[in-house]
């Protein structure tokens, strides 16, 4: 049999389940922080600050760690199933492999798990499932699956970054202008002109002002991104489970539905704010 190599995270249970959590928590924490202000919760900016980073940002760091910690390279050659990473080497023959069986969880991503006839478990499980592993296995004869996680998982792998899903453009660059607009209206109405508090209370409270502001700009841009982000993501997941033979039209759509109402929206709620 040909060699087929790829990287892969070669999880053990509880390091799966310990990358699952980080990897909600990071992600469902931004949105809610966003659904309660939106809703009227009375907490300053500092505190949502706070919230993001302790349970936002530093689980998504941890889960970074993680995905980096168990990296590992699985191929089949020889009639036989390799994984290899750091510390771990395990050999396989392809005859002992009953099944390949999808997480019904696709959390910290969609993987799969690999059933031996004598009805145990491979110690490790993979994630993401590359297709080639998948063709290789189904080739040898083993159950290899057709399973809607998998088809979102690689829809999702195989999409292109556009130049504006970058985090500079879509938060530094793009923030600008809702930064200059809103600092803009502040110094207006409380100075009476653009430079009014640099001309009463000189150069470093203006320039604290702004920074204030730019602050507090990313910190909605972030919650509105995160939003956005959580919703097109489960809705995808959902049409993909219902045609999972578009997995990669609804991919696209997902992707086309966050840049627009991100890129269009943040100027429309700055625009009902003002004419409100």
């Amino acid at each position: 049999m040909t060699r087929s190599g790829s990287r892969v995270r070669a999880w053990p249970g509880w390091a799966r389940i310990g990358a699952a959590l980080l990897v909600a928590t990071s992600r469902s924490v931004p949105p809610a922080v966003a659904v309660g202000w939106a809703f009227g919760m009375d907490f300053e900016p500092r505190h949502a600050v706070t919230a993001l980073i302790a349970l936002g940002l530093l689980p998504a760091l941890a889960a970074l760690l993680l995905n980096r910690a168990f990296e590992a390279e699985v191929h089949v050659a020889a009639e036989e199933l390799c994984i290899a990473r750091a510390g771990l080497r395990i050999e396989a023959p392809i005859a002992s492999l009953a099944a390949v069986e999808a997480w019904r969880i696709p959390l910290p991503g969609p993987g799969v798990s690999l059933r031996l006839r004598s009805g145990a478990w491979l110690p490790v499980a993979i994630e993401p499932a590359p297709a080639e592993l998948l063709a290789s296995l189904a080739a040898a004869g083993v159950a290899a699956p057709s399973h809607p996680n998998l088809a979102y998982g690689a829809a999702r792998q195989g999409r292109l970054r556009r130049i504006w899903q970058h985090p500079l453009v879509k938060l530094g660059l793009f923030g600008l202008g809702p930064t200059a607009v809103l600092f803009r209206a502040h110094q207006i109405i409380a100075f009476g002109g653009l430079l009014g508090q640099y001309y009463q209370e000189g150069l470093r409270p203006y320039l604290a002002t702004l920074v204030e502001y730019w602050g507090i700009t990313l910190l909605y841009l972030v919650l509105f991104a995160s939003t956005l982000r959580l919703g097109a993501e489960l809705a995808a997941f959902a049409a993909t489970w219902i045609a999972p033979a578009r997995a990669r039209s609804i991919r696209t759509a997902a992707e086309a539905f966050c840049a627009i109402a991100y890129y269009a929206g943040v100027p429309a709620l700055l625009a009902v704010r003002f004419l409100a």
